[in-house]
């Protein structure tokens, strides 16, 4: 885990920080911000073959339709509780 946290931080450094002056800690968070969207949408992995994970996540399909053999949620029951 600690070498994942390391290897993040150096690309960060390398790629963002390292060329631009921080001014204060709002400034460093809207930078960081903004490169780490950059880092899962837009830029190229390694691990995914020099593409970008946008380009690899599949469509969208739209809601869940419930299936034979997943049972619907009884929660909302239109009786009401039994008093005894």
């Amino acid at each position: 885990m600690n070498a994942h946290a390391e290897r993040f931080i150096r690309t960060v450094r390398a790629e963002c920080t390292d060329r631009l002056l921080i001014y204060n800690e709002q400034h460093l968070r809207r930078v960081l911000a903004e490169y780490a969207r950059h880092y899962n949408t837009g830029r190229p992995h390694r691990a995914l073959q020099a593409t970008t994970p946008t380009s690899r996540r599949p469509p969208l399909l739209g809601p869940p339709q419930p299936s034979a053999h997943m049972p619907t949620s009884t929660a909302t029951s239109a009786r009401p509780p039994s008093r005894r």
